[in-house]
């Protein structure tokens, strides 16, 4: 099931960058196309496509994910139709929140989070997500920032057999800290952020 859902999310990356491609070709010049009920954003080497038909968005390229705020521009009213996200292959880094990146916070809806390649998380990056449930590797993660999942009550599984290092503070006040705790002395080494 989750990787019908990941090919179905690749195969409308791959449609909506066909048609973005031929709309540059024909002298676009936006960078948000809409497209039935998707929408096309670009920032440097990322491409990011909201399908709204399935609730998801969908994040290709290469790089760090940053500043989405500036480049993402996603209605207030779509942003609560967000039930899935996705970063293909090449999305190496999601940058922290406390630094330019809060569009991942608080998205009323957000249930779950895939991950295609090696990732690292930072800071406060999916915090504050009240149905955020499920986050997947389907690789491994490096590192996992301050807060990166703080105050997320319903995230209560995690896969911390794919976690590097996870900071003292990345699951704060949600149900997965706990287990965390109990099971970072083995798995996984614990960071402490530098002040």
């Amino acid at each position: 099931m989750k990787k019908m859902k990941v090919f179905r999310c690749t195969m409308a990356i791959l449609i909506a960058l066909c048609l973005l491609f031929a709309g540059y070709v024909m002298g676009a010049n936006s960078s948000a196309k809409t497209i039935s009920r998707s929408e096309i954003f670009t920032n440097d080497s990322i491409v990011a496509v909201f399908d709204k038909n399935y609730g998801t968005l969908a994040f290709s390229g290469n790089g760090i994910v940053e500043r989405c705020d500036e480049w993402i521009t996603i209605s207030q009213e779509d942003r609560c139709e967000i039930y899935d996200i996705v970063f293909h292959n090449g999305i190496s880094e999601i940058a922290s929140n406390v630094v330019s990146n809060s569009f991942f916070r608080e998205l009323p809806n957000l249930q779950r989070i895939y991950f295609e390649d090696d990732v690292s998380i930072g800071g406060g990056a999916f915090a504050c997500n009240p149905r955020l449930r499920q986050v997947t590797f389907f690789s491994s993660c490096r590192e996992i920032g301050f807060y990166a999942f703080g105050e997320c009550p319903e995230l209560r599984n995690f896969d911390f057999a794919s976690c590097h290092e996870i900071d003292n503070m990345a699951f704060a006040f949600s149900p997965v800290d706990e287990i965390w705790r109990a099971r970072c002395i083995y798995d996984v080494t614990p960071i402490t952020p530098t002040p």
